[in-house]
């Protein structure tokens, strides 16, 4: 693990957010907790390009978990859609979990719904970024070293899938169409 000083430093969440993924969003979600700071998930329609969306929370980093000795999270993800509702689904899966959950990549949160209109999927894979550069997932903001992990969305059953054949194989099974809203299920 390197070192802080070797990491992108930012004064806050805030000006790295607006770093990696701009600071004109279309929608913010805020989720409110009775005892953990605000969760707010912002939504970027059109990036990285047209016809996508970009969704990435601020504020996950702040809730504690004891887990979180070396770094923290923030998660982010980007679908192949015009619409926003992407991100207001995340926030609602991600906020209840906050200070119990830790987040961890190879992870599967499964909601009662699809999480947009333009997908039967209700669930996110928590795991690596294809979008970041592996020298750019962890960074130092607030003085918390921060890593981002990326959100993919899966179907009832791929969580098994994925504990039968480890993250590695999962991820190289959608990684073509991992962005796609209607992609096919693993399990059909």
């Amino acid at each position: 693990m390197s070192n802080s000083e070797d990491l992108p430093t930012f004064s806050s969440l805030v000006a790295a957010r607006e770093h990696y993924f701009g600071s004109k969003y279309d929608d913010m979600y805020t989720f409110v907790s009775a005892s953990l700071p605000d969760l707010k998930v912002f939504a970027y329609r059109g990036v990285p390009e047209l016809h996508y969306v970009l969704f990435v929370t601020e504020g996950l980093s702040g809730s504690g978990h004891p887990a979180w000795r070396h770094s923290c999270p923030e998660l982010f993800g980007i679908m192949k859609s015009d619409s926003t509702e992407w991100a207001r689904s995340v926030g609602a899966l991600v906020n209840p979990l906050r200070g119990d959950f830790a987040f961890e990549r190879a992870k599967v949160l499964y909601g009662n719904a699809p999480l947009s209109y333009d997908t039967d999927m209700s669930g996110i894979l928590i795991s690596y970024p294809l979008s970041i550069e592996p020298d750019e997932q962890t960074i130092v903001a607030n003085g918390l070293r921060i890593t981002f992990s990326q959100l993919y969305p899966v179907y009832k059953g791929e969580g098994d899938l994925l504990r039968d054949i480890g993250l590695s194989a999962f991820m190289a099974m959608i990684e073509q169409s991992c962005f796609n809203p209607t992609r096919s299920s693993l399990c059909s």
